[in-house]
């Protein structure tokens, strides 16, 4: 049995309130209608605690066509923290885009999320110095972050987040806690807010669509074939469930982020 780490901390107040000084989303769209982004490659964490990361990754990849190492992105992050050497823990959306300003990120090893966890731990974000300059190539690439306003009203934040999804080079990494059952949510069902909310037990994902039949976001994990839902045009996706858009003012935080290409 895989323990399914979740290893996202809440923003703190000060980090609030720096990133609404950065500004909530620049536009929002006049008419929400049903979008669907290309879906990245299924991520997998396994146990560790990089789901943040993961999702930010997996909002890259479709964009630049490469897979990015969230395991090194993860370590990196925990350094800028204080905190290289502690395995479990959470990371801040504040250090996760810190580290790629300063550093960029770096390609996908395959094995990364299974190898040992010492290997993360030694206080070394990269193996070689043609990795780092590799990475550093990348760096400066997050060009904007805006918030998403999520005490706004739903009709607002709806508006919000389909512009955003609409914008291209962009993609929404959704933080929030986790309760009951969450890990084990029914294929196809729609998630209320029931089993995804509360205030421990953080964990992050990426939105990649919003289906106005259902007014739900299509939502990317990264535990793997975990559930899945079917999409209006019947086809399956992997890793993703429904998540009703009134339950999205229960999460931590909700951003667009743009990447340069």
């Amino acid at each position: 049995m895989i323990l399914r780490s979740r290893g996202l901390a809440r923003r703190t107040r000060d980090e609030h309130d720096h990133f609404l000084k950065l500004g909530r989303l620049w536009r929002a769209a006049a008419e929400p209608v049903s979008v669907f982004r290309p879906r990245a490659v299924l991520h997998d964490q396994l146990g560790k605690p990089s789901c943040l990361p993961q999702s930010y990754a997996q909002g890259i990849e479709p964009i630049t066509g490469k897979r990015v190492s969230a395991v090194r992105w993860h370590e990196g992050a925990r350094t800028l923290q204080g905190m290289a050497n502690i395995a479990d823990v959470g990371t801040r959306s504040a250090f996760v885009l810190g580290w790629a300003d300063r550093h960029g990120w770096a390609d996908y090893t395959p094995g990364e999320d299974a190898r040992a966890e010492p290997f993360d731990t030694d206080g070394l974000v990269y193996d070689s110095i043609g990795e780092a300059m590799a990475a550093s190539r990348r760096a400066h690439r997050l060009l904007l972050h805006q918030v998403i306003d999520t005490t706004a009203s739903v009709d607002a934040i709806r508006r919000q987040i389909v512009a955003a999804l609409n914008e291209p080079d962009t993609f929404v990494p959704l933080e929030g806690g986790t309760r009951g059952d969450f890990d084990h949510l029914e294929p196809n069902a729609i998630e209320t807010g029931k089993n995804r909310g509360g205030d421990d037990h953080g964990h992050a994902e990426l939105a990649c669509g919003y289906d106005a039949k259902r007014d739900a976001l299509l939502v990317k994990g990264s535990w793997g074939n975990w559930t899945w839902c079917t999409l209006p045009d019947g086809t399956i996706a992997q890793g993703c469930y429904w998540f009703a858009l009134p339950a999205v003012r229960g999460l931590w935080a909700a951003d667009a982020i743009r990447v340069v290409p």
